[in-house]
């Protein structure tokens, strides 16, 4: 059980992935801000608390984000070290831009910096 081992699991194309409970797997880590930076993927908004005491962010698409991937987040009103919880590619031809939508978990104990 890998509630006992103390892991989080997830299946991802088709591939079984483990990561330690609540900690960033060894991706390399992800810039994301909302200033024009070459080292950071640009967000298109400012980042939201959710009402589960979690982050919504929204980025330019990202295809290579995976779950559980640290997170360096700056923007005006938030900062600091996340890790990636859910997320969601989203977008038309038509209209829009395609963006990533992702549910961020601060990794300070005390939680938004």
């Amino acid at each position: 059980d890998t509630e006992l081992l103390g892991l989080d699991w997830w299946i991802d194309d088709g591939d079984l992935y483990f990561a330690n409970e609540g900690e960033p797997t060894s991706l390399p880590t992800l810039r994301l801000s909302t200033q024009s930076d070459p080292r950071s993927l640009r967000l298109l908004e400012e980042p939201r608390p959710t009402d589960s005491g979690l982050l919504e962010a929204v980025s330019l698409l990202a295809p290579g984000v995976r779950l559980c991937q640290r997170v360096i987040l700056a923007s005006a009103n938030l900062g600091g070290e996340y890790r990636v919880e859910a997320l969601e590619h989203a977008g038309s031809n038509r209209r829009g831009p395609f963006s990533t939508r992702l549910v961020l978990r601060s990794l300070d104990p005390l939680g938004f910096l």
